[in-house]
């Protein structure tokens, strides 16, 4: 899912940089979509500011052009996904997602943490045509 945004040649070519099937996560509150161990959510309600706490605790705001900016944290990942319990040793994940007025999923930054030093990143931009679509315009989407 994505590339890595200093490795695009061709646009209509992405390369997979995490792999899983895409779950629907949804909830009462939230449009979800999860994939690996990350989770993409936006809310269902027109609110400036949400959190999101079922496995990554993750902070959505609303942005002015209509999309979405989220912030999550994972601090550790078992087979399973994100769990909220940290272990020492432990590699701690962050991310960040943009989902455009239309509900599709569009930019994600991953960071990797060890020990509070940051050991790696990827800047992921989908370049799809299709895009993964988080939110429908009539169920929470703008």
């Amino acid at each position: 899912m994505g590339t890595a945004t200093d490795a695009i040649i061709d646009p209509d070519e992405d390369a997979p940089q995490f792999s899983g099937e895409i779950k629907d996560c949804s909830s009462e509150i939230f449009n979800c979509k999860s994939i690996a161990f990350l989770k993409f959510v936006v809310p269902k309600s027109q609110v400036e500011t949400i959190v999101y706490d079922e496995g990554p605790r993750i902070t959505i705001k609303h942005l002015s052009n209509g999309g979405f900016s989220a912030s999550a944290i994972c601090p550790t990942v078992l087979p399973a996904g994100c769990t909220s319990g940290t272990h020492e040793g432990d590699v701690m994940i962050t991310y960040q997602y943009v989902i455009s007025r239309k509900g599709v999923l569009i930019a994600i930054k991953i960071q990797h943490w060890s020990d509070g030093i940051q050991i790696g990143h990827e800047d992921l931009l989908l370049s799809s045509r299709q895009g993964m679509m988080i939110a429908n315009k009539g169920d929470g989407g703008n």
